[in-house]
């Protein structure tokens, strides 16, 4: 009884280490610059967001993703279809994205990133954002690289309702990476490493629901402490937040490991949190009933500030 009792206190432990959002005691609020350039985020943390008491930015996958133009026209979903885990995208390079992080970390604005580890990209025709190259139909992705014996075999999932199908068949078409590979793991951890010692502080996890809880458990396992150079304690670990379409009966497998969010990327710590208007000006924290210090997020899709005025505009990314 007493191990058991000693092995639950243990899991909580490890479980809640991952809750820590690690913002500066005075800020509440986490804004998702969708889209946003990083030299752009880089310049809003210190001109707009830490003067005004936000604590972190939710920012767009940084990992390299396929080039869908034609009629789609460079669509946002893009960001979603990697081609490889360099970090090179429309947003910038690996260069520009580190640099990013030092200086909203130096603001006190922390920086959580957009990852995306269940699959890779399946319209991979006009190559990817960093120059590298893949071929859908024999699963291979050398820029990484993955081969066909990294993914799960082919299949459609006809039964949202079936776990074993939901997370070994493939996503709207996308190649289904398989976690359970030693070398699929091995891989995104160190993605996930290399942004640690960047300095962000913490992920939020794309497609949840279509990955095993203990491939990701054992990934989450292996990730670094978080580097007390960007101003963390000894000892931090990353924040995770996990994306899944509801909270319903298919999502519980997940609910013991990190909070979910639903469709929208909504933890249910900020289930009050807004989404703003294009042309609505930010409000602070505060104006968004943000005083709890719990991770709440504002979306702001593909917006700008122009400098010394309140209202965001639409600015694309071109």
């Amino acid at each position: 009884m007493r191990v058991a009792v000693v092995l639950l206190a243990t899991c909580a432990t490890l479980a809640s280490a991952y809750f820590n959002t690690h913002q500066w005691a005075d800020r509440s609020g986490i804004v998702h610059l969708f889209e946003w350039k990083w030299n752009d985020i880089a310049n809003e943390c210190e001109n707009f967001l830490a003067p005004r008491g936000y604590a972190g930015v939710q920012v767009s996958p940084p990992t390299e993703n396929a080039v869908i133009g034609g009629s789609f026209r460079r669509p946002w979903w893009e960001r979603y279809q990697p081609m490889s885990y360099g970090l090179t995208t429309r947003s910038g390079s690996e260069a520009q994205f580190a640099d990013m992080v030092r200086r909203c970390n130096a603001v006190g604005v922390r920086i959580y990133v957009d990852l995306v580890i269940n699959h890779m990209a399946d319209l991979v025709g006009g190559g990817g954002t960093g120059g590298s190259t893949a071929n859908r139909q024999t699963f291979s992705f050398p820029a990484v690289p993955f081969s066909q014996l990294d993914f799960n075999p082919p299949c459609v999932i006809t039964n949202y309702q079936d776990p074993i199908m939901v997370r070994n068949c493939q996503l709207v078409a996308l190649p289904d990476l398989n976690q359970g590979v030693p070398w699929v793991r091995d891989k995104i951890v160190e993605l996930l490493n290399k942004l640690i010692a960047f300095g962000v502080a913490g992920f939020r996890v794309d497609a949840v629901k279509h990955m095993w809880p203990g491939d990701l458990q054992a990934i989450y396992s292996r990730m670094d402490d978080l580097p007390t150079s960007h101003g963390f304690p000894a000892g931090a670990r990353p924040f995770i937040t996990q994306e899944v379409i509801d909270l319903g009966r298919r999502s519980r497998d997940t609910r013991g490991i990190h909070p979910p969010r639903n469709d929208h990327g909504v933890p249910p710590l900020g289930r009050n949190r807004s989404r703003l208007p294009r042309t609505q000006p930010v409000p602070s924290p505060n104006e968004l009933g943000y005083g709890l210090g719990l991770p709440a997020f504002a979306s702001r899709p593909g917006v700008h500030r122009q400098p010394r005025q309140p209202a965001r505009t639409w600015r694309r990314w071109q």
